[in-house]
């Protein structure tokens, strides 16, 4: 297991930052991006030396099934980082009923990233869903649209945010 890799994608005068990465633990032996069989236990150790205060789940319950880190919240929470729960279905733009769950996640993470909070975001691969929401993030923090999508996608990837996600951000501005 090659060591934990997050993209931290700072807000200039922030002391804190929110980063993605992704599933900890993650364990696929086929998929797009490769093979993956990583270890929970040494990827939450990564999370906590990196300052993480908080991590965000975007993988519904069946993603942890099939990625087998069902004990995920259990070791997160047990590290002493928060966890915290937004499931979104791989692929998927977020639904309103998803927006206004997420709401009040956006308005603390307004708060305590510019004052010193460390937050990762991650769904199965920290692309589409994780960049999806970071997106969402920058925005809310002063970024355009494009330039929050340019931000992930220069820093993280350029395969993050598929263009349902793309549409479906875009449209939050008019």
């Amino acid at each position: 297991t090659h060591p934990l890799r997050i993209d931290w994608l700072p807000v200039e005068g922030d002391k804190g930052s929110i980063g993605m990465t992704l599933c900890p633990g993650k364990y696929q032996p086929v998929s797009w991006t490769g093979g993956w069989d990583r270890q929970l236990g040494l990827d939450v150790e990564s999370l906590k030396d990196s300052g993480t205060r908080k991590l965000v789940s975007l993988v519904t319950n069946e993603d942890m099934e099939l990625l087998r880190v069902t004990q995920l919240p259990t070791i997160v929470q047990a590290s002493g980082i928060e966890w915290t729960h937004l499931p979104l279905t791989d692929g998927s733009a977020p639904s309103a009923r998803w927006m206004r769950r997420a709401a009040q996640v956006f308005t603390e993470l307004q708060t305590s990233i510019p004052e010193g909070e460390r937050v990762v975001v991650h769904c199965m691969g920290g692309l589409s869903r994780a960049g999806t929401f970071v997106a969402l993030y920058l925005n809310l923090r002063g970024y355009t649209m494009a330039e929050a999508i340019e931000k992930v996608r220069t820093e993280r990837d350029v395969r993050c945010i598929n263009p349902e996600q793309e549409a479906f951000l875009f449209g939050l501005e008019q």
